[in-house]
């Protein structure tokens, strides 16, 4: 192990199949998930956030389906 960190782990906890990117703006950040696996994959807020894509606020445990996609608004 090499002793990396994610950077979103303030924020999430996210299995390895879903590939994770972080974008910004001047006034939030955008964190983009992508499940590439065939089945759903469970990740874990650690503060509320809302999904961008279906308008729900995300505040505890989710679901991302098998090859989907969500996309978090985090405000800065």
């Amino acid at each position: 192990m090499i002793g990396l960190k994610t950077p979103v782990g303030d924020w999430l906890t996210v299995p390895a199949e879903v590939e994770l990117g972080i974008r910004s703006s001047g006034d939030a950040d955008y964190i983009f998930l992508f499940n590439y696996s065939a089945k759903s994959a469970a990740i874990r807020a650690k503060k509320a956030m809302k999904e961008l894509l279906t308008g729900k606020l995300i505040d505890n445990d989710a679901e991302i389906p098998p090859y989907g996609v969500m996309i978090i608004e985090l405000n800065k």
